[in-house]
């Protein structure tokens, strides 16, 4: 999490997170295929961030700040590559004025989509989702698909790698 001050006051803030674990552009993009296994959760946990929220107070939207902190934010995390995934960053390209680079959308039809291990709740016993304890059951995957069907986010990633400038 960064914050950017002007003099005291808090104006924004940048939160990043542990990325989902199954992408399919991500999967794509870096080669990544078969079955998710927790050395490969390690991998992707260990080499991704995603960045959760970026937030600027009211009054200093606009000003064209949000780009250099989001990039600056970034450039001071630990990880190599971090991923965006945005619907609002295909309308307003502050990541990609940040260093960002689109390289997909994710599908806008998702009604057939099913949990990542296929199973139906009933197999994988009560709580439990395909790579662990969840609160997920059939019934809220489903309204989630069903909340979500026009939506199509994009996938937006920063190379963390080379060195600031």
């Amino acid at each position: 999490m960064n914050v950017l001050w002007h003099g005291p006051e808090p104006i924004g803030i940048c939160v990043f997170g542990f990325p989902a674990l199954c992408s399919s552009l991500r999967n794509g993009v870096f080669g990544l295929t078969g079955r998710l296994t927790a050395a490969r959760a390690r991998r992707i946990n260990r080499n991704f961030a995603s960045v959760s929220r970026v937030v600027l107070a009211p009054r200093y939207r606009g000003a064209g700040i949000a780009a250099a902190f989001l990039r600056r934010a970034c450039e001071l995390t630990p990880w190599p590559w971090i991923e965006l995934v945005s619907e609002m960053a295909n309308l307003v390209p502050f990541c990609q004025a940040a260093g960002f680079v689109r390289l997909g959308l994710f599908p806008g039809k998702l009604k057939n989509m099913r949990c990542g291990c296929g199973r139906p709740s009933s197999e994988r016993g009560p709580g439990r989702g395909c790579w662990g304890k969840s609160n997920w059951t059939d019934a809220t995957f489903a309204e989630y698909l069903r909340r979500s069907r026009f939506s199509r986010p994009g996938y937006y990633l920063f190379d963390n790698r080379r060195p600031s400038r």
